[in-house]
């Protein structure tokens, strides 16, 4: 191999290795945050599960606070149920958030906003991110309750998630995925397809 040759070896690698290290540092933070939360997660945890040093892990994102705007943005909740259309909206986020209950490893941005919601630091960064989430959630019912209706559906998430990951009530334990998909789908479809009098101004009557 020739010296111009192997230079361009060498480089690949280092971008490689680069990405690499990025990505197992994302995904240390994603499963700390899940599991503890912003207020309760410090660099050098996410640094030793990743397997690098907390100098490194600034060095890639700048501080604690950008990585965990990071990690919300790679957390779309939304985007699977979006494309399934309105008709098949509730079911489709029911399917995916019952799906994460027999995966308690798995990276929950829904664990993550109640674990973080303590910490004064995180609520600005959480409604930032809400309100960007949920944009296209908005654009889609376009009409004057959309932003009250995508709201709802974030607080119907929030409710099952803490009384099925973090409580863990006995109903919701015991019940079957199917049924619970049923049950958790149709409340879900009810926020986005309400009583024609709160899409014609009656929310405000």
């Amino acid at each position: 191999m020739n010296a111009n040759a192997h230079l361009i070896c060498t480089a690949r690698k280092r971008v490689r290795d680069a990405s690499a290290t990025r990505e197992a540092i994302l995904e240390a933070a994603r499963m700390a945050f899940t599991r503890h939360g912003y207020g309760q997660t410090g660099v050098r945890e996410i640094a030793r599960d990743a397997g690098v040093t907390a100098a490194m892990v600034n060095r890639y994102f700048g501080s604690k606070e950008a990585l965990f705007c990071e990690v919300l943005n790679k957390g779309d909740l939304f985007n699977q149920a979006l494309r399934s259309g309105r008709a098949g909206f509730g079911e489709t986020l029911a399917r995916e958030i019952i799906g994460k209950r027999s995966e308690c490893s798995r990276f929950d941005p829904i664990l993550v906003v109640l674990r973080s919601i303590g910490d004064v630091s995180a609520v600005s960064i959480l409604r930032d991110h809400l309100a960007r989430r949920l944009a296209p959630f908005i654009e889609m019912l376009d009409h004057e309750a959309a932003a009250v209706q995508a709201e709802m559906v974030i607080a119907i998430l929030s409710g099952f998630d803490l009384l099925s990951n973090v409580i863990k009530s006995p109903g919701l334990s015991s019940c079957d995925d199917d049924r619970l998909i049923s049950i958790l789908g149709a409340a879900l479809q009810r926020c986005i397809d309400p009583p024609a009098a709160l899409t014609h101004g009656g929310l405000g009557a």
